[in-house]
């Protein structure tokens, strides 16, 4: 008899893996630009503890090295959100970058190049979500001259993706339109196009402009749900440009 009570559990078991394992699985993806100093950190990780993302892009975000033991900004921010997190600085020695938190592993992350001189702002990883590889990337061009090598870089970045969904999150000062076509030629989609939601994000305070975007590769499209600017009272003043956030279900 107790065998097959301990049988029947087993089953059970294995049958709720088995429905966990089949339902879909959706991620929710945050993307914030700002700049930030040691305080400010705190003060929008608390911020974003609310908004609950899967995956979080910071741009622009200021980190140190490690000092005496004690973390950077960027590792203390993933440790307490209980996260994974990439780090790559804009530039050899800069004080800010691009950080990737992610609530699934990061399997690899490196700098985006348009070739191996050319580095610009940003880096590209590879998700484990639920043993698929998602590959993601962070981009934020200086000035109009990486907004131009961006576009090479993107087309390879797309290359490598064909077999993999790919989400880009991007972020500019000003005009980014022709940088955002070139990028839809290179095979891409404007995630807040393709679901009739374009919102502005600059500045903060009183949006008027579009300066940060979510892109798709074909792969990735029927996978979109949503998209939206966050206008979260907790995070009004932390940075310049508004979140964006975007929900992907497969």
């Amino acid at each position: 008899m107790r065998s097959r009570a301990i049988l029947f559990a087993l089953c059970l078991l294995l049958l709720t893996a088995a429905a966990c394992l089949a339902a879909p699985v959706r991620v929710k993806i945050v993307s914030l630009d700002t700049t930030l100093n040691a305080v400010d950190t705190q003060q929008v990780r608390t911020a974003l503890m609310y908004l609950q993302p899967d995956v979080l892009a910071l741009q622009s975000l200021r980190d140190r090295p490690e000092i005496a033991g004690a973390p950077g900004p960027v590792a203390s921010m993933a440790k307490s959100l209980r996260m994974y997190y990439a780090y790559e600085p804009a530039y050899p020695g800069a004080d800010f970058g691009s950080a990737l938190l992610s609530r699934y592993p990061i399997a690899k992350h490196a700098p985006i190049s348009a070739s191996a001189e050319n580095k610009l702002a940003g880096l590209k990883a590879d998700l484990k979500v639920r043993g698929a590889t998602v590959k993601v990337a962070l981009i934020r061009p200086r000035d109009q001259a990486e907004a131009k090598l961006s576009e090479a870089a993107v087309a390879k970045l797309v290359r490598e993706a064909q077999k993999h969904r790919l989400v880009l999150m991007a972020s500019f000062d000003s005009n980014p339109m022709d940088t955002v076509k070139a990028w839809g030629r290179a095979g891409l989609q404007d995630a807040a196009v393709a679901l009739r939601k374009p919102q502005p994000t600059y500045p903060a305070s009183g949006p008027k402009e579009r300066l940060d975007y979510f892109l798709v590769n074909t792969k990735m499209r029927p996978n979109l749900k949503s998209v939206g600017v966050v206008t979260d009272p907790r995070l009004r003043g932390k940075a310049e440009h508004l979140p964006i956030a975007l929900a992907i279900q497969y």
